[in-house]
């Protein structure tokens, strides 16, 4: 149960999904994910101000939480954000995966290489990072649970996001394999594969006219 579990939560730099943090009742430890080329200075004040908010909202609540800034698609943000959070709560229960950025709509063939990198860096490297360092701590312990954001993107085709959609159809094939790695560690492993949901990333989708399968 969440209300007593330490939980990791990877992204977003979405107010309102840093908000919808506080539905634990015993640790939270947010890693917010700075994941922006542009305006760096400005951008990590803001998720530092979200994150403290969130944060703030959690022990006003009688939970305990804290905030890590950072890019998950790095090796240090993914094993400082457990290494806080079993330094702050002495055990990590679940993960959840949630910190991923879009693409810039563009076909295959105009896609730059650091567009692509930066894209599964992020949306699939930044997982596989973070289920590592979770995964150390919960084979110690005993167990725990961990949750990856896939897409209806990685089932489907959908032109001009050929980067996203390659990424969340990694997750896919991640969660799977890690599932049956780790069945006899007592680590359960799911994903969830939403479709589209309204940010202010979906509405640049949507500008871009980003929203129906390849046919």
């Amino acid at each position: 149960k969440i209300a007593s579990s330490s939980t990791l939560v990877s992204g977003s730099t979405s107010p309102s999904f840093l908000r919808s943090a506080v539905l634990s009742g015993h640790g939270c430890c947010l890693c917010c994910s700075n994941t922006s080329r542009g305006c760096a200075c400005h951008r990590a004040r803001c998720l530092r101000g979200w994150a403290d908010g969130v944060v703030g909202e959690i022990e006003k609540a009688g939970g305990k939480a804290i905030a890590v800034l950072g890019d998950v698609g790095d090796e240090k943000t993914a094993v400082g954000l457990a290494d806080a959070a079993l330094k702050k709560f002495g055990r990590i229960d679940i993960l959840v995966n949630n910190a991923g950025i879009e693409s810039v709509p563009r076909l295959l063939e105009d896609i730059p290489d650091a567009q692509w990198d930066r894209t599964l860096g992020v949306n699939l490297k930044g997982v596989f990072l973070c289920c590592q360092a979770a995964a150390r701590q919960m084979v110690k312990q005993g167990g725990g649970r961990i949750i990856t954001t896939a897409s209806i993107n990685g089932f489907r085709g959908v032109e001009n996001l050929v980067g996203y959609n390659a990424a969340k159809a990694g997750i896919d094939g991640l969660t799977r394999s890690l599932a049956v790695e780790w069945v006899g560690d007592n680590i359960r492993v799911n994903a969830i594969a939403p479709g589209y949901v309204r940010t202010a990333h979906t509405d640049r989708l949507i500008a871009h006219d980003v929203h129906a399968p390849a046919s």
